[in-house]
Order: structure tokens, then sequence, then C-alpha cells
């Protein structure tokens, strides 16, 4: 379960990278 949620932050952090990079 630790794991799953971990993996949630992962992509909220990635999508926020990503958004910078559109920028």
């Amino acid at each position: 379960m630790e794991i799953y949620q971990n993996s949630e932050i992962t992509v909220h952090q990635l999508n926020e990278l990503r958004e910078e990079d559109k920028k």
C-alpha cells in the first residue's frame, strides 16, 4: 500500500515537471 501511494506522488511530481518543461 505504501508503495502505491509513493507511486502516486511520483506521478504528481512528474506532471508538475512536465508542465514546467512546457513553459
